[in-house]
């Protein structure tokens, strides 16, 4: 997780999911894939550049009781669109993101967005904190359809909230211990044969079709 660009106080709820580390399970590249954060073997998986949103601090957990994703969002000062509030598009990247790793802790990484509809129902203000949800609905056939939404601190008033499709390709899809033993800090493979397996991989199989 990047620290806030000004230490504030984490919001109540990330106490108490921070309390119960059975049913909370710490879910985020830094923390639990560092081989994935890596920018030698991100080039090697085909990543071009960087992150886009490190104006964005995501802080996730999964939760094992209800089979979702949840924790918190803090928007940086870059974040800003209407005057002293999150930009729309900031929520809707952050939803995205969430809904990205929903996917991979649900069912494994090898899944994009093909559609996001996002419903923006109260103004976010800059340097506030958010409490993020997200949870697959279904399946079906090749695609996941996923519901998510950013709550203010209170855990009642809603900032935005969402519906998505997320195409599912058969052809790169890890289990999530698949991938937590292959980038995770249990990993037994050295930087050097990671790499050599992921170009393997890349040369051997078919680009996957919509």
């Amino acid at each position: 997780m990047e620290a806030p660009e000004e230490r504030i106080q984490e919001p109540a709820f990330m106490e108490k999911i921070r309390a119960d580390p059975k049913r909370y399970e710490s879910t985020g590249t830094v923390m639990e894939l560092p081989l994935f954060s890596d920018p030698d073997i991100r080039k090697a998986m085909g990543y071009k550049g960087k992150s886009f949103s490190r104006s964005i601090v995501h802080d996730l957990f999964w939760d094992n009781q209800e089979q979702m994703l949840v924790g918190s969002v803090y928007f940086n000062n870059g974040c800003e669109g209407p005057m002293g509030s999150v930009h729309g598009g900031a929520l809707a990247t952050s939803l995205d993101s969430c809904l990205g790793w929903t996917t991979v802790r649900a069912l494994g990484l090898g899944h994009v967005t093909l559609n996001l509809n996002v419903n923006y129902r109260k103004f976010m203000k800059l340097g506030d904190f958010a409490k993020v949800e997200c949870k697959v609905v279904k399946t079906d056939d090749r695609k996941v359809y996923l519901e998510g939404k950013l709550l203010a601190v209170d855990e009642t008033t809603v900032h935005c909230e969402c519906t998505a499709i997320f195409y599912r390709s058969t052809s790169n899809v890890f289990s999530f211990d698949q991938v937590r033993t292959t980038f995770g800090t249990e990993s037994k493979m050295t930087k050097h044969d990671l790499m050599d397996k992921i170009w393997a991989i890349r040369k051997s199989r078919t680009p996957s079709k919509l």
